[in-house]
């Protein structure tokens, strides 16, 4: 009965190939995640890129008027507080209020120019962390279901492995026995 048992564990067992296949496993698994690994880092770099262009964004935003964000407006918003200033009768810190408007929306121009450009340029970094990552599902996906493999392929591995233990182990009291009895026979 126990030579059955181990002529048909050595006959299920196909440990090469079932060896090659989860070295084949891992070599893949690790592959995917180095790719993995490299998408993220490229995304980082973008990302601390385009966080670098948002700050400046922000400063610029700051730099301009909170009525008057597009080029287009600076004229309209000029005029109206030129006609506040011919118009109206002032007092003095009134008037240099607006004096002082007039001066920062005239120089908001320049900033509304200039955050244009880097809103253009955080367009494209968004793009293209977008693009880096667009290979991250499928390799996630794949990474998932690989891990899963392998993780039925160690548990069959140490299956076989506690089998073989426990035949060489019954191997192992059978030749105890054996020489028992042939030492007792030959007293």
């Amino acid at each position: 009965k126990l030579q059955q048992k181990i002529q048909a564990q050595k006959a299920g067992e196909g440990g090469a190939s079932a060896a090659k296949d989860i070295g084949l496993n891992f070599q893949r698994l690790a592959e995917l995640k180095k790719q993995r690994k490299k998408i993220y880092d490229d995304q980082e770099a973008v990302a601390s890129v385009a966080a670098d262009l948002t700050a400046k964004r922000e400063r610029l935003s700051k730099k301009i008027d909170k009525d008057a964000q597009k080029e287009e407006q600076i004229p309209k918003a000029v005029k109206q507080t030129q006609k506040a200033l011919e118009t109206q009768t002032l007092d003095g810190k009134r008037e240099r209020g607006l004096l002082a408007r007039l001066k920062f929306l005239k120089a908001s121009v320049e900033y509304i120019r200039e955050r244009d450009v880097v809103d253009e340029q955080l367009r494209q970094h968004v793009d293209e962390k977008k693009k880096i990552g667009t290979d991250l599902p499928k390799i996630k996906k794949e990474i998932k279901e690989l891990s899963e493999v392998v993780d039925q392929q160690k548990k069959a591995r140490d299956e076989k492995q506690e089998n073989r233990d426990s035949l060489e182990k019954e191997l192992d009291k059978i030749n105890e026995r054996r020489k028992r009895a042939r030492d007792e026979r030959d007293k």
